[in-house]
């Protein structure tokens, strides 16, 4: 057969135009296809034999590169089973390049092994990451979760309690997405700064400092109050301040010096007129015995006076007071230090022993 023959032939079978196409698919040398143009000569047994042998490895590498995988089809595919509509979205899900995504739509080309192996590994990766970093804590059930371990009902009320900012609780509501691990790293860290806030704001106030004992009969016309408070508004509003704090309080001789100091969780006021009127609180002091004589009229001669230490009440010796809101769970050792610091100025007889939660 002559070789311009052939060369035609050649082209018309395999369909194509120029002789770097008819190299591609036929693996015949494309110097070889130009001198067959230029000359008519016969081919020998051998150079058919060559002609052979190539197309066969040609062949072969043709069907080892052919792609298998139709690029459009599979790109609808993957939107199917993502469940999703764009091409950003699937990127995000699948690890697969937004560019890779476009170029896929525009043609149907397969795909070789080299790119599906690609495309697994895309694949895994992203999986991985997507898994790392998947919330697991649903912001809205955390929301109400929350509020029933603050026992409060609103976003202002639980913002005050947990230093959580207002508008992050908002925004909880309006979306069902997770929390990240720095977002909880977050809260913790807020929660714990409006704890360590609390505590050094809220540990100790006083309520009153040093107020003139002023007795006046408490309403059960049995016992007495520090002071009436019906004396001045001053003295009302001084009283129900007293009334809605827990805490400490002292008694204070006329000196200023601290006689006696008690603690309670309940009512300060109440606690405070307690103690003023219990009579085992004694106080011991210099007296003489005039004031039981019949005769308050001094004559030493007859009837000389004796001078011994005498126990007195503590509404005898009291002259002021004060009073400190304190924290609920220090009230206990805040009281226990101050007994004990101050054991040899106060009348307390019991000393309070420091408590440590378990």
């Amino acid at each position: 057969m002559k070789t311009s023959k052939l060369y035609t032939k050649l082209k018309e079978k395999f369909n194509v135009a120029t002789d770097a196409e008819l190299e591609k698919l036929s693996g015949i040398w494309q110097s070889t296809l130009s001198n067959w143009k230029k000359d008519g000569k016969e081919l020998s047994e051998e150079q058919i034999a060559n002609l052979v042998y190539k197309s066969a490895i040609q062949g072969g590498r043709n069907a080892k590169a052919e792609p298998s995988i139709d690029t459009s089809v599979l790109y609808e595919k993957l939107k199917e089973k993502f469940n999703v509509e764009s091409d950003v979205e699937l990127t995000e899900r699948s690890g697969i390049w937004q560019s890779t995504l476009s170029n896929w739509k525009k043609n149907d080309k397969g795909l070789t092994e080299g790119q599906i192996a690609n495309l697994i590994y895309k694949s895994v990766v992203q999986g991985e990451k997507n898994v790392r970093n998947e919330p697991a804590i649903d912001k809205s059930e955390l929301l109400e979760e929350l509020k029933n371990k603050f026992e409060v009902n609103t976003d202002v009320e639980l913002a005050k309690r947990s230093g959580i900012w207002q508008s992050i609780l908002s925004n909880w509501k309006n979306c069902d997405k997770g929390l990240s691990e720095a977002q909880i790293a977050n809260l913790l860290y807020n929660s714990n700064k409006k704890i360590m806030k609390d505590c050094l704001n809220n540990a100790i106030r006083p309520v009153a400092e040093f107020i003139k004992i002023d007795p006046g009969e408490s309403v059960e016309k049995k016992l007495w109050d520090v002071f009436d408070k019906n004396v001045s508004k001053k003295h009302s509003e001084l009283r129900n301040k007293i009334s809605n704090s827990i805490g400490v309080y002292f008694f204070y001789n006329s000196e200023g010096k601290v006689i006696y100091t008690g603690k309670t969780k309940n009512n300060l006021w109440l606690e405070i007129n307690s103690s003023y009127n219990l009579d085992r609180l004694k106080h011991k002091a210099y007296f003489s015995d005039q004031n039981d004589k019949d005769d308050m009229v001094y004559h030493p001669e007859d009837n000389p006076i004796e001078i011994s230490n005498t126990s007195v009440s503590l509404r005898d010796v009291a002259q002021y007071f004060s009073a400190y809101e304190v924290s609920y769970h220090m009230i206990d050792n805040l009281e226990a230090m101050l007994t004990r610091a101050l054991a040899n100025n106060m009348i307390n007889i019991k000393k309070e022993k420091f408590k440590y939660p378990k």
